[in-house]
């Protein structure tokens, strides 16, 4: 255990906003190695079937080849560096298309402009480059935080990647699933560590609302220590009316902090009163997880995280390369109608934007699953073959609808070439009309920067993507009116060089870096995540 301790204070991990302040001590947990032999109480199968497509993925991939490895073996196979991020296949933008040195680095296999699926083997890896792994026989390990690997995370090492995941998440699953993270990592009634679990599938499916309705039924002090991390933290209407957390809970991390600041304050001011009985006290505690958008992985980078910070402002930097106005690369079939639970309607928001683009007289494929829009000087723009990374570089604004949730992973690639983002908000009937959508770092609006638990954290998205007024996508006359404004914005150089600026100053904060960037360099999304989880370990309750 001195071993153990010793590497602990040598690791620690201290990441404070601004300025040095106490070490946060970070560990990832070990796998539940014989989890999913666990039966699913349903027929007394497992999830594990020994069929011919998973002997083959088992031949293909030198982790599936072992009995139920450790994280230790997987940091060696699955989770190196070397197995996350193929350096040897790379294809770049031609010099003056974009911000320079700007390339898509192949993760497994092939280059990938965005994998969301790879977001908790991408955590894990950077977390394993520095953190000690925490032993089952150690608990916590003394530890503030402990990173434990999701229950989707134990199919994927167990069967490879598929989504057979999904037929296996049982509520008895998911219960068990808690239950083992609660016994290893919590005691009631004592400071505990903050439980972060990465999740890399958006919340949207029945398989997802399992797992979040079987942490409703553990013990509110636990629930309230757990963080999950997710490529969109909104949750549906249905998911908040039944997965019965008993309060407001806001979806938002920022907005949730602040309310559990609020809870804090209240308590103290009855307190100090001589009023705080038990039941009150017990009704001011936080009862529901906290939920942390992170970006999606983007195989966008420039070369070794070596950031022109003010390519959008440099002499060599010519707009006129830009010369698609507005872009839409949307397939229209993705309007939030598939796993959606509970909900029958299918949101019409890509269809009804793709329509008024068509009437602005964009340029459109058959199935308008491409309009483009040409800038006046390029009146030829469309006839360039399409490529979804390219077609972003040389574009000036990329409209960007929900899909199956809020968010969308085309914003990141359009984010990281330098297209101005139209983030397109409301419409879509799972969610909540009034609620924002939870982009990664965002912040939330109504608070003051002053009185915001992650000051300095969040960031302004008016500054460097359009947010239009009322969604714009609510009805057809919404939708004309974005297409329009969208134009507008675009024909104004002297407006989208401001909002440009600002693109190129906070994209590396929307990319996993290989390994933590050398002094001096910008902060990447992990760095950001980490400054962030330390910043929720001031404010937990």
């Amino acid at each position: 255990m001195a071993a153990i301790t010793h590497a602990l204070v040598w690791l620690a991990w201290l990441t404070t906003a601004g300025s040095a302040g106490p070490a946060v001590v970070v560990v990832v947990g070990e796998l539940f190695r014989d989890l999913l032999t666990v039966p699913r109480m349903d027929g007394g199968r497992t999830c594990l079937r020994d069929t011919s497509r998973s002997r083959k993925k088992r031949a293909n991939a030198p982790w599936l080849r072992q009995s139920y490895p450790t994280l230790r073996e997987l940091r060696e196979t699955m989770l190196s560096e070397a197995s996350v991020f193929n350096a040897s296949l790379r294809h770049c933008l031609p010099h003056g298309l974009g911000p320079p040195n700007l390339c898509v680095q192949g993760t497994r296999k092939r280059p990938r402009l965005f994998d969301q699926f790879s977001l908790e083997v991408v955590l894990l890896t950077r977390w394993l480059q520095e953190a000690p792994i925490c032993r089952p026989d150690e608990g916590s390990c003394g530890a503030h935080m402990v990173i434990v690997p999701s229950l989707i995370f134990h199919h994927t090492v167990a069967v490879g990647r598929s989504w057979s995941w999904k037929y296996c998440m049982t509520a008895p699953l998911a219960a068990e699933y808690w239950r083992r993270v609660a016994f290893r990592y919590f005691t009631p009634g004592t400071a505990g560590p903050l439980i972060v679990v990465p999740e890399s599938y958006a919340w949207f499916s029945q398989s997802s609302f399992i797992l979040l309705r079987a942490l409703s039924l553990m013990p509110a002090e636990f629930r309230a220590r757990v963080c999950i991390l997710t490529t969109m933290s909104n949750q549906q209407q249905a998911f908040r009316r039944l997965a019965g957390f008993g309060q407001p809970w806001q979806s938002g991390a920022e907005a949730e902090l602040q309310r559990r600041v609020r809870l804090q304050q209240e308590r103290a001011r009855l307190s100090a009163l001589g009023t705080l009985d038990a039941r009150t006290a017990l009704a001011l505690l936080p009862t529901a997880p906290l939920m942390i958008t992170v970006p999606t992985p983007v195989g966008v980078f420039q070369h070794d995280l070596r950031w022109d910070l003010s390519w959008a402002s440099s002499a060599d930097y010519n707009p006129r390369l830009r010369t698609i106005s507005l872009l839409w690369s949307a397939d229209l079939s993705r309007n939030g109608e598939e796993h959606t639970l509970l909900v029958t309607k299918a949101s019409n928001v890509r269809n009804r934007l793709s329509s008024a683009l068509a009437r602005a007289n964009a340029i459109c494929s058959g199935d308008r699953s491409r309009c483009v829009k040409c800038a006046p000087h390029a009146p030829l723009c469309a006839s360039v073959p399409k490529s979804t990374f390219k077609d972003t570089a040389r574009s000036a604004l990329c409209i960007e609808p929900p899909g199956d949730t809020l968010g969308r992973s085309h914003a990141f690639v359009a984010l990281l070439t330098g297209c101005i983002p139209v983030l397109v908000e409301g419409g879509h009937p799972a969610y909540p009309e009034e609620e924002p959508t939870w982009w990664p770092w965002r912040a939330a609006p109504g608070i003051p920067a002053t009185e915001s638990p992650l000051r300095g954290l969040t960031l302004d998205y008016s500054a460097f993507s359009l947010l239009p007024d009322g969604g714009g996508s609510k009805n057809s006359e919404a939708a004309i009116r974005l297409v329009n404004e969208s134009a507008f914005l675009a024909a104004d150089e002297q407006r989208l060089s401001r909002m440009r600026a600002e693109l190129a100053r906070v994209a590396p904060l929307f990319v996993y870096a290989r390994q933590r960037p050398p002094a001096g360099a910008p902060e990447d999304a992990f760095e950001r995540l980490r400054e962030t989880l330390a910043r929720v370990l001031l404010v937990r309750v």
